[in-house]
């Protein structure tokens, strides 16, 4: 299916057939563009019912701006956003972002390296909450408080760098690994809290699920398995200061006997020239009888 839509890209082959192995590699040039469409989804699970919260569908385009021996420079924009919510700010804000664009470097694997027009992005944030600012009522003072402290918080770079950029580090999740089918790869590494960016230590379990040949396609699948008692406080402290920024004195702790646990799973479909396919990233949290789940795929748009 995808065999002749890449043919003119994949100059080099990074499945090793003699081997079964993979090397996720990105064998890009300077001018290659890619159209992908995006679909966040969010849902609350509890007990034996599942309700969807939300839904977001983007499109973006993917271009290489300049490709090196040892590194690409990226842009990603965001074309449009749609939301399922009937929410007339959101559609608002979407018509601000539609210039937006990420700008970062990978190197010649396809590993995210950096975020080059940081600023850029701060600024752009500045322009949307100035937006929210206006619509606000003028006897919601606590309101404005607290998304002035959310203002400070996503126009930083720390924030920028990390989560508002979620959508290119699921993008470039597998570029750089080399992995054998029917071989598990397994490590206990830290990543960001979603809501946060503070690390919490997590199991991660990664493999090769399958070579597909005559499409010159692999499938790779990861998932990552949070501290349960790290996350439980790191999950605490997040309440705790929403709760004080919004003017609440009393704060908040988890009991002792209180369950919470989280996991991320990660798959891909990727071609052989290192674009990406198809791909899915899954948060789930898990505290109690409720459950939270975001569920994040990106696919590539062939008839463009």
């Amino acid at each position: 299916m995808f065999l002749f839509f890449f043919a003119a890209n994949a100059v080099s082959a990074q499945i090793n057939k003699a081997d079964s192995t993979v090397q996720v590699i990105a064998y890009w040039s300077k001018g290659e563009k890619q159209i992908f469409d995006l679909e966040k989804t969010k849902y609350k699970v509890k007990g034996t019912d599942t309700t969807k919260t939300s839904v977001i569908n983007c499109r973006v385009a993917v271009t290489v701006l300049d490709s090196t021996a040892n590194s690409y420079t990226i842009e990603w924009k965001y074309l449009y956003c749609k939301s399922s919510e009937n929410n007339e700010l959101y559609q608002k804000l979407n018509d601000l972002s539609k210039d937006i664009k990420f700008i970062y470097k990978i190197s010649e694997l396809g590993e995210f390296v950096e975020l080059i027009n940081w600023e850029e992005i701060s600024a752009f944030y500045r322009k949307v909450f100035k937006k929210i600012f206006n619509d606000i009522p003028s006897d919601k003072p606590e309101i404005e408080q607290l998304l002035k402290n959310l203002e400070a918080k996503f126009c930083s770079r720390e924030y920028i760098e990390s989560a508002a950029i979620k959508d290119i580090q699921q993008f470039h999740f597998f570029h750089g690994i080399k992995v054998k089918l029917g071989e598990e790869i397994t490590n206990k590494i830290p990543i960001p809290f979603p809501l946060t960016g503070s690390e919490i230590p997590t199991d991660l379990t990664l493999f090769l699920d399958e070579i597909i040949e005559e499409e010159d396609n692999y499938i790779i699948r990861c998932r990552q398995i949070f501290d349960s008692e790290a996350l439980k406080k790191v999950m605490g402290d997040y309440i705790d200061s929403l709760t004080k920024s919004m003017g609440a004195k009393k704060d908040f702790e988890f009991s002792k006997d209180t369950k919470v646990s989280g996991d991320i799973y990660t798959s891909a479909l990727i071609h052989d020239s290192g674009w990406l396919v198809y791909g899915i990233h899954t948060t789930t949290m898990d505290m109690e009888s409720s459950k939270t789940i975001e569920e994040n795929t990106i696919e590539i748009v062939t008839n463009e």
